[in-house]
């Protein structure tokens, strides 16, 4: 799932409706399938589910409500979602990438700050790799990257040999 446009839906979503921290599942598919006209409203659950898993969303007793601020997320006048590139799967993507996708995702950290962070970090660690940097820097954030623990290791294992 391409989280950041994940984000962008989100945001629009609840930035729309100032008035609710959390949204049900009607509220959702008002604002994003007929308001905005971004998913199917057959799309939605499926957005709501692969949400839930990346943690965009938190299950508030049957509503829900973002993990990050909103407010803070850019989004461009002409936005639009293209909901094959949405739910397409980027393992063809390096690990880096993926570890950094997911970290400007959780909004606790823009794209811009923690490449400064990362580059700072690389002068005093140069013979770490960037993927361990930018895990370093995940877990600092407290953003959860279990999910890439296991390729992390197989990537230290390559470079012990």
């Amino acid at each position: 799932m391409d989280l950041e446009t994940a984000r962008r839906i989100i945001a629009r979503c609840f930035n729309a409706r100032k008035d609710r921290e959390v949204m049900t599942r009607a509220d959702i598919v008002r604002e994003v399938s007929y308001k905005n006209r971004l998913l199917a409203e057959n799309s939605v659950d499926r957005f709501l589910k692969a949400c839930l898993e990346n943690n965009l969303l938190k299950d508030e007793s049957g509503s829900y409500k973002p993990t990050f601020s909103t407010s803070g997320v850019i989004i461009p006048l002409d936005f639009s979602v293209d909901e094959d590139s949405l739910f397409l799967e980027r393992k063809d993507a390096s690990l880096a990438d993926r570890i950094m996708e997911k970290v400007i995702a959780s909004g606790k950290i823009s794209r811009k700050v923690l490449g400064e962070r990362v580059e700072e970090m690389q002068k005093h660690l140069q013979y770490v790799p960037y993927e361990f940097v930018l895990a370093t820097l995940a877990v600092e954030e407290q953003v959860d990257i279990s999910e890439f623990i296991e390729e992390l290791g197989r990537n230290g294992k390559k470079i012990q040999a």
